[in-house]
């Protein structure tokens, strides 16, 4: 068995008729795949689509643009703000547009 995180990425496998692992993700949606191969050289899968939240440091982030689900036009703007309980302040905001794809980060200032 196994589990694909993304298509084509195999992320864990097993052999054996069942699975039971943990597996550490970035934040970010995934539409993962959980897929098992017989030994007469078929296979099957179900997806499951999941979303893995950021881990939180005592901070938040507030957009107050996009709205959540939205329809925007191509030029989007982006306005946020962020806090932390860090004593050093928030280092940087970014933007990912898919998992693991950072279309832009600004560092803030000192």
């Amino acid at each position: 068995m196994g589990i694909y995180t993304s298509s084509g990425v195999l992320a864990y496998k097993v052999n054996g008729a069942s699975l039971n692992t943990v597996l550490t993700l970035n934040p970010g949606n995934y539409n993962t795949v959980v897929q098992e191969w017989d030994q007469c050289g078929g296979s099957a899968k179900t997806p499951v689509a999941i979303s893995v939240a950021g881990v939180q440091s005592g901070g938040s982030v507030q957009v107050t643009a996009p709205l959540n689900n939205s329809t925007v036009s191509p030029s989007v703007q982006f306005v946020a703000s962020a806090t932390t309980s860090c004593a050093a302040g928030v280092g940087a905001v970014g933007i990912y547009t898919a998992p693991g794809c950072l279309l832009i980060r600004s560092l803030a200032p000192h």
